[in-house]
Order: structure tokens, then C-alpha cells, then sequence
């Protein structure tokens, strides 16, 4: 889960390079007043490979988990993203 809804400090090298994220879950509204998710954000975890997913594009982001391996499932469109 990205912090504070992806905006340009909601994060930190230090933090992204102990936890190594492959994934992130961005919550942000469509056409908040506030820009979120920031384009830094963004480019960010693009340069670190890790694919990122908003709500306000997907709708709920649900995620199941087995205590071991998790799926993604983006509410909009209706299909599995990520395993």
C-alpha cells in the first residue's frame, strides 16, 4: 500500500530499498484536487520495477492471500492482475 495516496513525499529510497516492493496499491480518487498520485511517485517505482495500481483507474483493488502466495483483482474491468 502506497502512503499517503501516492503523493510526492509519501515515501522513501530508504524504505523502498529495505522492503523491495514488486508491488504497489496506490488509493486515490479521479480528478482529486490534489494531484495524487504524484508523477514522482509514479516514475519512482517505474525506475525500481514495481508495477503500480490506483483505484482511481481500477476501481477497488482487492487482495487475496493464502498466507503465502496473495492474487489482485482490479474491480472496474473484472479480471485477476497479479499472482
Amino acid at each position: 500500500k502506497s502512503g499517503h495516496h501516492g503523493s510526492k513525499n509519501s515515501g522513501s529510497d530508504l524504505l523502498l530499498d529495505i522492503i523491495h516492493p514488486t508491488v504497489a496499491v496506490i488509493s486515490a480518487g479521479n480528478r482529486n484536487r490534489y494531484g495524487h498520485p504524484h508523477l514522482q511517485t509514479l516514475e519512482e517505482y517505474d525506475r525500481r520495477d514495481i508495477r503500480w495500481y490506483c483505484t482511481k483507474d481500477s476501481g477497488a483493488i482487492t487482495i487475496e492471500s493464502d498466507g503465502s502466495s496473495y492474487r489482485m483483482y482490479e474491480w472496474k474491468k473484472g479480471f485477476h492482475l497479479y499472482e
